[in-house]
């Protein structure tokens, strides 16, 4: 993704447009080293989850905000894994 001067707000929202039209059935907060993100599943069995900058893994810098969808295409077409999306400051 490119760079932006929010990324947090920019990959939250991304990551409600994966939702399409769709309510989630459940949205739980995900804390991760103190920075709050959530993590929503649906009837179909997908799964979106949004980190902001600082909350990734070790291998993921402190100023990128991720997101990851989980659905059974997306990991048809990506060798079994989940779409992870890195949303960079500028």
């Amino acid at each position: 993704m490119p760079g932006s001067s929010d990324p947090n707000a920019t990959a939250e929202a991304f990551a409600k447009q994966a939702f399409g039209n769709n309510v989630p059935l459940v949205v739980k907060p995900v804390i991760v080293k103190g920075y709050i993100g959530w993590y929503a599943t649906f009837s179909d069995g997908t799964a979106v989850t949004y980190r902001p900058a600082g909350a990734a893994s070790f291998r993921t810098s402190d100023g990128i905000a991720t997101v990851e969808i989980n659905t059974k295409n997306i990991k048809i077409l990506n060798y079994n894994s989940v779409l992870k999306l890195k949303f960079p400051g500028q």
